[in-house]
């Protein structure tokens, strides 16, 4: 609707990158330490399946945290240099007409 703000590009909901990641990787560790904890209930309780289940979110969490610490923080800069300037060049192959000697041909 018009003049309806969305939550999304609400300026109070703005959150810088690397607070972003940061956030993310805090919240992904306490995940982390709470399968964990959780892993070990199972195994005093006997409930196999349960940690069989609990292992693989356990080794997904780990995954993650593992991407994230290879992600360099910025991001990586690649220079790609300066991009070279070359005057165009017709290309005539033998038996083929220019653009002008085609509109000549069809008057």
């Amino acid at each position: 609707m018009p003049g309806e703000q969305r939550p999304d590009r609400d300026p109070k909901n703005f959150v810088l990158p690397e607070l972003g990641q940061l956030l993310q990787r805090s919240r992904l560790e306490g995940i982390r330490d709470n399968l964990v904890a959780r892993i070990a209930e199972a195994e005093r309780e006997g409930w196999l399946g349960e940690v069989e289940g609990l292992r693989v979110s356990l080794a997904g969490a780990e995954d993650q945290l593992v991407q994230m610490d290879r992600r360099t923080p910025g991001g990586t800069a690649i220079d790609l240099g300066m991009p070279r300037m070359v005057p165009a060049q017709p290309i005539r192959e033998e038996g083929t007409a220019s653009l002008r000697e085609s509109l000549d041909d069809q008057q």
